[in-house]
């Protein structure tokens, strides 16, 4: 349980950060002055890019003990708790380890709040 809520405590605190530096959620330099907040209810996902996915795999799982939840082409796809939240790592080695993409849920999602 402990591992789970560190797991997700990191995830939580990455895509924050980066959300931020985005301008969602918060004002920053790159938000437009009068704009309101993009309402965001949740964090999805992320992919990572790494240098070798077959050791990152082994470190997420070793650490963490996240279980594999699904396969998509190479990509390998870890569940974070009990979901529907989960991690991937892609299965081309990065020569740039990086979050490569995070997903965001958008509550009532529509053509002014987007």
């Amino acid at each position: 349980m402990l591992r789970t809520l560190l797991v997700v405590a990191i995830f939580v605190n990455s895509t924050a950060a980066l959300a931020t530096g985005f301008g969602l959620g918060g004002k920053t330099v790159l938000a437009a002055q009068n704009s309101p907040a993009l309402p965001i209810s949740a964090i999805n996902h992320m992919t990572l890019a790494v240098s070798d996915p077959e050791a990152s795999l082994a470190w997420y799982q070793g650490l963490f003990g996240l279980p594999i939840a699904a396969r998509q082409g190479g990509t390998v796809v870890l569940q974070i708790g009990e979901g529907p939240q989960f991690m991937a790592i892609s299965s081309t080695p990065s020569d740039n380890p990086r979050i490569d993409h995070y997903c965001l849920s958008v509550a009532n999602p529509t053509g002014r709040n987007i």
